[in-house]
């Protein structure tokens, strides 16, 4: 480990990664191995650790291959020794820990897709690129006739051509920016809003720069109401205050939740009943209660006897 990390930055990180509790099938777990998902920490760990893995691995490899790029766990190599020694080097790979276990996807008819771009090897040796869609693709997106402000219906048409944009060659660039238009236009997008998300991605560095400098100004949020908070936001421009919106109502708000409300999900005071005789328990949490509960059932399965069983000189059995 760095000795220039300070040591509480590495005790919360543990501290983090070894108190995650999750439930499953009506019972929860402490989860004891690996980086917990939705965790914030855990693509900063899972970095760390594929960067210390892979340079030890290739470093002590008796082949190595031409090309290593990686993007967290995935990963894209040039091998230049032969089918059989690459199966060879695969099983190295996942000789090195017990617990990971890596697969591997070869070109087929010189064609490989790697995260969303489609490398093509051509018979001048290079390398030819363009955008990836799985075939389970249904190209819909953001319908533009939809209850949405212009800005985000031009945001969507923004994205998409950037994308086609940056991930595809001069030898496929046409191609793709028919396709992406037919996409846009199949989602009711307007030639205007095409045409613009074409300009913007036109746009010099200059233009970047200045629009980089304008996120200084300061900026607020308002639910999205056609003729009425859109003038609001007009208002705010001229008194140079940036306005973003929000969707009103969202279907999960118009339908709400059909399930019972549970006292037991909020933080708040519990008792807990001994089931073998008069005395009970009461507890505090600052999380679900139903989480507490289900620590304190697990801690008595594992005959771990806390302090507070101590005082009642008895382990409680739990309901």
């Amino acid at each position: 480990m760095n000795e220039d990390i300070p040591s509480h930055v590495i005790q919360l990180a543990e501290h983090c990664l070894k108190n995650t509790y999750f439930r499953y099938d009506g019972q929860l777990y402490r989860q004891t191995d690996g980086a917990p998902m939705g965790s914030s920490l855990s693509p900063a760990i899972g970095n760390l650790f594929m960067a210390y893995f892979e340079a030890q691995a290739i470093r002590e490899s008796q082949l190595k291959p031409k090309l290593w790029i990686r993007y967290v766990d995935d990963i894209f190599i040039l091998w230049s020794h032969g089918e059989a020694k690459l199966d060879h080097f695969l099983t190295y790979f996942n000789s090195l820990h017990d617990r990971i276990e890596f697969t591997i996807e070869k070109e087929k008819d010189k064609q490989l897709p790697f995260l969303d771009v489609l490398l093509t090897r051509s018979d001048g040796r290079k390398l030819q690129h363009q955008v990836y869609r799985k075939p389970t693709r249904t190209d819909r997106y953001l319908n533009a006739q939809s209850h949405h402000h212009p800005s985000q219906i031009q945001a969507v048409a923004n994205t998409l051509i950037c994308r086609s944009v940056r991930l595809t060659d001069e030898i496929h660039n046409k191609q793709e920016m028919e396709k992406i238009t037919r996409t846009l236009r199949d989602n009711n997008y307007t030639e205007s809003t095409i045409r613009n998300a074409k300009r913007t991605n036109t746009r010099t560095r200059r233009d970047s720069t200045k629009e980089q400098e304008r996120e200084d100004i300061p900026s607020t949020t308002l639910p999205y109401v056609k003729g009425v908070t859109d003038q609001i936001g007009r208002i705010l421009k001229r008194h140079h205050i940036r306005t973003t919106y929000k969707p009103h109502k969202t279907v999960g708000q118009l339908i709400g939740n059909p399930k019972d409300p549970s006292h037991l999900e909020n933080q708040g005071v519990y008792l807990i009943p001994c089931r073998d005789c008069p005395k009970y328990y009461i507890g505090q949490t600052n999380r679900k209660i139903s989480a507490r509960i289900e620590e304190h059932k697990l801690a008595v399965s594992n005959k771990q006897i806390a302090r507070k069983k101590m005082r009642l000189h008895h382990s409680c059995a739990i309901n």
